[in-house]
């Protein structure tokens, strides 16, 4: 939505009624810092799977009841880990525990978000399409922001908003992926 300061400032009623509902939830979003979204979502990651993302139900494409559980962990244990055959949706999972956590950070703190996993290959090939395609299934409207644009917020295995930054990193030395410092920085690890 581009905004011209001057015609709201001159003609805030005409420049309201010419808005759309998706726009005005994003005015609202953007006057308010998205507080509303923040502190229903930030301590709440199992309601965001729910809520958020945009599931096919008719075609019965629902989070399942472990990935529920999972997501409502990761607040209380800060350490969570799946083991699941292939197919089950762990790199959904963790898609979506870093689209949770960046949705419920951004614009209110420095974040950082190193992934990471034991081979560059899975982040590249499994991880970050996978962030790709969620990225793309975000109730906005209810984030309270516009959608996170190709090439602009989203890169090939980076998100950068306005306070933080997701990312890929792998390395065989430990030494290599040292320095993600923020104050809220958690490593999302993938092993396959």
């Amino acid at each position: 939505m581009i905004m011209d300061p001057e015609i709201i400032k001159n003609d805030f009623e005409s420049f309201w009624k010419g808005t759309t509902l998706k726009d005005r939830l994003e005015l609202i979003g953007i006057a308010t810092g998205n507080s509303a979204f923040r502190k229903t979502y930030r301590n709440d990651p199992a309601a965001w799977l729910h809520d958020i993302p945009i599931w096919n139900r008719s075609r019965n494409q629902v989070p399942t009841n472990y990935q529920t559980e999972i997501m409502a962990m990761i607040p209380i244990k800060k350490r969570v880990s799946a083991k699941a055959p292939h197919g089950t949706g762990k790199s959904a999972l963790a898609a979506l525990s870093i689209l949770w956590f960046i949705t419920t950070r951004d614009r209110e703190e420095d974040w950082k978000v190193p992934t990471t996993a034991s081979a560059w290959r899975q982040l590249t090939k499994y991880l970050w399409p996978e962030i790709h395609k969620w990225v793309g299934k975000l109730n906005y409207a209810k984030i309270g922001v516009s959608p996170y644009r190709r090439k602009r917020e989203i890169l090939d295995q980076n998100i950068k908003l306005t306070t933080g930054e997701a990312f890929a990193v792998a390395s065989d030395n430990h030494e290599l992926i040292e320095g993600a410092h923020a104050k809220a920085s958690p490593v999302v690890s993938l092993i396959f």
